[in-house]
């Protein structure tokens, strides 16, 4: 096959691999129709068969067949008209066989053949998305700045309206060197991922190295101090013995099925007690993204303790102080 003059390269290079396919797929028809033809039996075979027979019959028998040839001669006859009239049942029959198996293996390979595909190609458009966003936010903005965004796009939710209200406290019974830090966080929770039903693994964690201390609240009831007092999820208060991680308690774990659409959100109250010593700074962190937020602090004890101020740090900023 010549190459067209006014083709591209790559319409002829397509038509030439057509070509040589089915130039393939007519040879092995036309080998496979020569093998099953040239299969069937010949008639000296099948007259040697007919003779292993019928000395076979005489011998178990004890027969004596007067004329012997002529038996032989019609029954192989008989044998070979029998073969050409049931021969093209038998080629239908395995026709059938190696189209059904030929299916089978068409959709089992098929199908996974296209699975790995997709798979392949979405990891390709995911790889290639990461290195052109990596290559034009480098050129346009500060490293910083792209990774921030860059820390924002793979995120999986959003913290929005998050109000962090810091109470400084004390119980009865508490020792006095230490004072309580309540801590009340209330937020709405948005899913990015478009999923529907995506369950957002909620975390919340006290960190403190000071021992369990048991003491009384304001209403008179035995707390253990530090802990969480409540937990509500859109103003349902949870069961805080199965949000409670068995092996921490310190720690709360749990999944909060977010809807779909971004416009729709699960509102989300933790309160929750620390204890913490007169002097020194208490650090919080949040490791996904959230916007406006807003912390207030309250101080209910000024005669123990003077608030110097509230720092914040960011990524794309030095520490601020609010006073």
């Amino acid at each position: 096959m010549t190459r067209p003059r006014d083709s591209s390269v790559k319409t002829w290079i397509l038509l030439t691999t057509d070509w040589k396919l089915l130039l393939a797929i007519a040879g092995m028809l036309l080998l496979a129709g020569y093998l099953y033809y040239s299969s069937r039996p010949e008639p000296q075979l099948l007259a040697q068969e007919v003779h292993r027979v019928v000395a076979s019959l005489e011998k178990q028998h004890n027969l004596q067949i007067p004329d012997r040839d002529s038996l032989v001669d019609y029954l192989v006859a008989e044998l070979a008209a029998w073969e050409s009239h049931t021969f093209g049942q038998r080629l239908r029959q395995h026709t059938a066989l190696a189209l059904l198996v030929s299916v089978i293996l068409l959709v089992t390979v098929e199908w996974h053949t296209r699975t790995q595909i997709r798979r392949e190609v979405q990891a390709y458009r995911d790889q290639v998305g990461r290195d052109v966003w990596s290559a034009v936010s480098g050129r346009l903005v500060k490293e910083p700045i792209a990774r921030e965004i860059d820390d924002i796009l793979k995120s999986e939710i959003v913290r929005h309206e998050c109000d962090y209200t810091l109470t400084f406290m004390t119980y009865p019974g508490l020792p006095s060197d230490y004072i309580v830090l309540k801590r009340e966080v209330t937020y709405k929770l948005r899913n990015l991922t478009n999923k529907q039903g995506y369950r957002f693994p909620l975390m919340s964690s006290i960190l403190s190295s000071v021992p369990d201390i048991t003491c009384k609240d304001q209403e008179g009831n035995d707390i253990v101090l530090p802990g969480h007092r409540q937990f509500c999820e859109d103003g349902k208060q949870v069961d805080l013995s199965k949000a409670l991680m068995p092996e921490d308690k310190r720690c709360i774990r749990y999944e909060v099925e977010l809807p779909k659409d971004y416009d729709q959100f699960v509102e989300i109250y933790l309160d929750s007690d620390e204890v913490v010593t007169r002097t020194g700074a208490n650090s919080y962190t949040f490791v996904s993204p959230t916007i406006d937020l807003e912390v207030t602090v309250h101080n209910r004890i000024p005669d123990q303790i003077k608030l110097t101020g509230v720092y914040i740090h960011h990524s794309l900023s030095p520490y601020s102080v609010l006073t």
